[in-house]
Formats: C-alpha cells, sequence, structure tokens
C-alpha cells in the first residue's frame, strides 16, 4: 500500500458504496445504524492513529460487541474494503482490525432478537474477493489482523483454503512475521489436513 500520497477526505468509491445501503434498516447494539457511514468516513479520512482509534470505537461496541455481530456488519464489511483503498496507514490498519473482528464474529449469540443476524460467511466471501491484498500486507508487515482475515476465509471459502496455507507458511520465513510466529502456526493448526 503507498501510504505516502495525500488522501482525500471521503473517496467518490467510498461515499457511493456508503450510499449504496439504507443504513437506517439495519440493526446495531444501540439502535439503527444510521450513525455508521460517518464513522467509517471519518475513520478512512484519519491521519493520525488517535482519529482512527476515535473512528473505531464509533464502530466497534455498536455494529460488534465482544465478537458479537449485528447485521449492520454485512453492508459494514464492504464499506470497510472500499475504504482500505484511500485511507492512510493508521486507518488502513485499524480497518484491518475491524475486518478481523469481523472474521471472528459469531453469528449465532443471545442478542440475535435485539440485533438481526449476520453471516459471517457473506462478510468473509467479501472478504475473500480482495485475498491477494490481505496475504500482500501480510508478507509486508506481519500484521496479526491479516492473520485472521486469511484464517476466516480459509474456513468460509474453501477455494481459498490453499492459498492462505501457502501464504501462512512462506510468511513464517519472514522477517516481517517474526514477532506473530506462534500466531501463524496456529492458524496453520486450525486449518488442519
Amino acid at each position: 500500500m503507498d501510504v505516502s500520497q495525500p488522501r482525500p477526505q471521503t473517496s467518490r468509491a467510498l461515499s457511493l458504496e456508503l450510499a449504496r445501503h439504507d443504513w437506517a434498516a439495519f440493526r446495531t447494539f444501540i439502535g439503527d445504524a444510521s450513525m455508521v457511514p460517518a464513522a467509517v468516513a471519518a475513520l478512512a479520512s484519519a491521519e493520525s492513529s488517535e482519529q482512527a482509534l476515535a473512528a473505531y470505537w464509533r464502530i466497534d461496541n455498536v455494529v460488534m460487541v465482544d465478537g458479537r455481530l449485528s447485521e449492520a456488519v454485512e453492508p459494514l464489511t464492504p464499506s470497510l474494503l472500499v475504504a482500505m483503498d484511500s485511507a492512510a496507514l493508521p486507518a488502513y490498519n485499524t480497518i484491518l482490525d475491524l475486518l478481523s473482528a469481523i472474521a471472528g464474529g459469531y453469528e449465532e449469540h443471545v442478542d440475535n432478537q435485539a440485533v438481526g443476524r449476520a453471516s459471517v460467511k457473506t462478510c468473509v466471501e467479501m472478504m475473500a474477493s480482495r485475498l491477494n491484498i490481505f496475504i500482500e500486507e501480510l508478507f509486508a508487515s506481519g500484521n496479526a489482523s491479516c492473520v485472521d482475515i486469511l484464517l476466516g476465509c480459509s474456513i468460509y471459502v474453501e477455494r481459498t483454503r490453499g492459498e492462505v496455507r501457502d501464504a501462512l507458511t512462506r510468511a513464517l520465513s519472514l522477517r516481517s512475521s517474526l514477532g506473530i510466529r506462534t500466531h501463524i502456526e496456529i492458524a496453520i493448526d486450525d486449518l488442519g489436513q
């Protein structure tokens, strides 16, 4: 990812993606999701870790809580994927963290009646369409969130399993992944044979 170029406040692609969804029709843990587009736009335009973290908390604990997902993650996922394309590095890493939380989230939980049921499979299928980006980021930076996203892709999108296994195995030999080596080994074990 080239983070040296200035970023627009909200890219046209992100504006179009956010406008594509009827956010007020989706439930969250604090009501409808009408406030989520502004939080995603704020995250995408964040230039500092502090700005990215502030936007993160406007999404996490609203759309998902402790791994429990609301139905609003289904429009949130493609919006975050589009936001990745124009995000500066602090925002980019925070977006990866949110996608990781979705990929590892629970669709069946005690709050389903209040927040609706989200399909982790549907969300992860969207992520799998950008598998190469997550692999490249894992190789370049050793980002642990990419490991979790890739593992989710391999679990829910079987056609990705071999490519994910190969990528995780290769990452074990990279200096960038030294700090997350155990995390990668566990993910490989979770893939099974």
